[in-house]
């Protein structure tokens, strides 16, 4: 089985408002709902699937004698690719698309968003010191753990559709 070693999502267009929830969210599961470049670097053998979706690949590469050269690769019954040695590849497509989240999505996010605005307003402070040598610097900080939010808010329970297999 390939391996993902590396990848580099780009910023999705057009979405401004709320952008720390939503990479919260997206982190939590595999699909686009905003289209963005995305670059996969990918060590074979085996057969290997893009982990986002929906994705279109538009270049595969091997690295070749210190260059990325194009290849043509079998594909999959799974919407992957056949990767035939031990080499390290590149693909290079888009993620996403420009369809509505569903309802479920949208009221994740509203969840995430309500449970953090409420948490950071009751959360207690708790001071941190640290010193290093003579120099001393005191900090406040909320104490709470934003960690688990999504588990706590319960939307993470509403993007099981969408989750990453494990």
């Amino acid at each position: 089985m390939a391996r993902t070693v590396s990848q580099q999502e780009g910023t999705p267009a057009g979405r401004i408002d709320d952008v720390w929830a939503w990479e919260r969210l997206e982190r939590w599961v595999t699909h686009r709902w905003a289209e963005r470049g995305v670059t996969w670097i990918v060590e074979g053998p085996g057969p290997w699937v893009p982990p986002l979706q929906p994705v279109t690949i538009s270049m595969a590469s091997r690295w070749t004698s210190g260059t990325w050269q194009p290849v043509t690769l079998e594909e999959t019954p799974l919407s992957g690719y056949c990767l035939a040695d031990g080499c390290t590849y590149r693909f290079e497509g888009v993620a996403g698309d420009d369809s509505t989240p569903p309802a479920s999505v949208a009221e994740a996010l509203r969840r995430l968003i309500d449970y953090s605005a409420a948490a950071e307003a009751n959360a207690p402070y708790t001071s941190v010191r640290e010193e290093v040598g003579d120099v001393g610097l005191s900090v406040e900080m909320p104490s709470l753990n934003f960690a688990r939010a999504l588990q706590q808010s319960g939307a993470a329970d509403l993007l099981r559709p969408w989750r990453r297999p494990r």
